[in-house]
């Protein structure tokens, strides 16, 4: 029983730690403010304190400043994306899912692939089924049907997070829409394009 608490901590663990990997990082650049109003933006590959900076610009040019000369050196935005165009390319890159590593955490334990992708509910749907199987399995008179019970819940597992992360990354969507209303509730079967 210990090796089954074991393992939900370790597929717990495991889908946390995935789903911060695809954290975006925001697109900056080193700007140097001279003295003389001059503005120089690129990244800086060499800095002697109290003596020089080197900088090289974006078209591959490299300016050399005695450190008299300079205001200031900051980071900022890169400026072709100014500040709330990084905020709405990281809320995007944040919404990307990989299809393999949601394929390959459903593999190693069914339902964390569905947990990496966003589907949270489905995901524990899963590594409950697929725990139970496991736990019926080690049943005598129920090692057959644990089995299959196991099996096809792996299967599908992988299958519906390769094909869920595939649909976030291209923007499409289906699954069932419940929508109440005033008077009735309807479900649908929605697919957004």
């Amino acid at each position: 029983m210990k090796k089954y608490f074991l393992f939900i901590g370790v597929a717990l663990f495991i889908g946390v730690f995935v789903s911060s990997i695809g954290i975006a990082q925001q697109s900056t650049e080193d700007v140097v403010y001279l003295k003389n109003g001059s503005i120089i933006r690129g990244m800086v590959i060499e800095q002697v304190p109290g003596v020089s900076i080197k900088i090289e610009a974006r078209d591959g040019n490299i300016f050399v400043y005695k450190t008299k000369e300079v205001a200031k050196i900051v980071k900022e935005p890169t400026k072709e994306n100014p500040k709330k165009e990084i905020e709405k390319s990281e809320t995007e890159a944040e919404k990307k899912k990989s299809p393999v590593a949601a394929g390959c955490l459903s593999a190693v334990i069914p339902g964390v692939g569905q947990i990496y992708n966003g589907d949270t509910w489905k995901g524990i749907a899963c590594l409950g089924v697929s725990m139970t199987g496991s736990l019926m399995s080690s049943e005598e008179d129920l090692q057959i049907p644990g089995a299959i019970i196991f099996l096809g819940v792996w299967v599908y597992s992988i299958a519906d997070a390769v094909i869920t992360a595939k649909k976030i990354n291209t923007g499409k969507k289906v699954g069932l829409e419940f929508k109440p209303e005033k008077d009735n509730v309807s479900l649908a079967l929605s697919y957004k394009f």
